[in-house]
């Protein structure tokens, strides 16, 4: 069994998905959204709590979710379930 990630997998995450909105890379492009998936609401950029956010991104919805594939990101996650199937994206 996979285990949940860690505080540093959540970093590295986090890093990495920045890194690819500076860069203006399209591959994580499908996944960026203003929007919580988990919630349905858009947070607030002054008060984005629990969400975390970066540049109006949510990339990490209330629930503790990743939104971004970290595939796409160059991170092995086998875990992770693409959300856009869920919603009809």
């Amino acid at each position: 069994m996979t285990a949940e990630p860690t505080i540093k997998d959540e970093a590295h995450y986090l890093a990495a998905a920045a890194a690819a909105i500076d860069a203006g890379d399209d591959l994580a492009a499908p996944w960026l959204t203003s929007t919580c998936r988990e919630c349905g609401c858009v947070p607030d950029a002054h008060d984005p709590e629990p969400h975390v956010l970066y540049a109006s991104y949510v990339l990490i919805g209330c629930e503790g979710y990743w939104h971004v594939n970290p595939r796409a990101l160059g991170i092995d996650s086998p875990r992770w379930q693409d959300w856009r199937d869920d919603r009809g994206c």
